[in-house]
């Protein structure tokens, strides 16, 4: 309490950037193996991905923190949050659990997809056929009669339960219960976050 709200987030943004030049080097030795001749599970292309991803959306945090739209960066942080929490409990399987993991969410995507173009009266051709190419990897449900929320992850607040990062203190799932009020627009949530966007900002980093 010592700090300004400034030297904080200055506080922030170094840490991050550290961290962020340990990632680098990371997705460089994940990358290096992507393009090699390594016969490669499709749970590495699921774990790959979403690796990528987060660190994208960490970037795209701080660069909200820069400008008058900084009050959003509820958005991508809580995007973050999810993805870490998928990505400790994808890292906890076995290969084969792995492997189901990125299966089924390439299916539920595909599913999804499928549903939207039969309501718009297509033929959903395209994606059942990616649907059934994806499911001969396993024992999976034929594209009609697949549960487009079939989702391979336990809840959140279990996983955060679960997360060895505060070793099931409530704190993280409440952070989580907060960006969500967040991110639906709920009244009382955002009338506070634009009346201290720096500190919201803040707790967002």
């Amino acid at each position: 309490n010592i700090l300004t709200p400034q030297q904080r987030k200055k506080r922030m943004e170094l840490a991050i950037a550290l961290i962020r030049t340990v990632g680098k080097k990371q997705i460089v030795i994940l990358e290096k193996y992507e393009k090699s001749n390594a016969l490669k599970e499709v749970g590495f292309t699921y774990f790959i991905t979403t690796v990528k991803n987060t660190w994208e959306n960490i970037d795209f945090a701080i660069e909200l923190g820069k400008g008058r739209h900084r009050h959003f960066s509820f958005y991508p942080t809580r995007t973050v949050l999810e993805s870490l929490l998928h990505l400790e409990h994808y890292c906890r399987q076995q290969k084969e659990g792995q492997n189901d993991i990125a299966l089924r969410e390439l299916l539920r995507i595909a599913k999804r997809f499928y549903e939207r173009e039969k309501i718009e009266n297509q033929t959903g051709e395209p994606y059942k056929t990616m649907y059934e190419d994806i499911a001969k990897a396993g024992s999976y449900p034929k594209v009609e009669n697949a549960n487009p929320k079939d989702d391979p992850f336990p809840s959140i607040k279990k996983l955060a339960e679960e997360s060895p990062v505060y070793n099931k203190k409530a704190y993280l799932y409440s952070s989580y219960e907060a960006l969500c009020e967040l991110s639906h627009g709920k009244l009382m949530a955002v009338t506070t976050t634009k009346q201290d966007e720096l500190s919201e900002h803040i707790r967002s980093l």
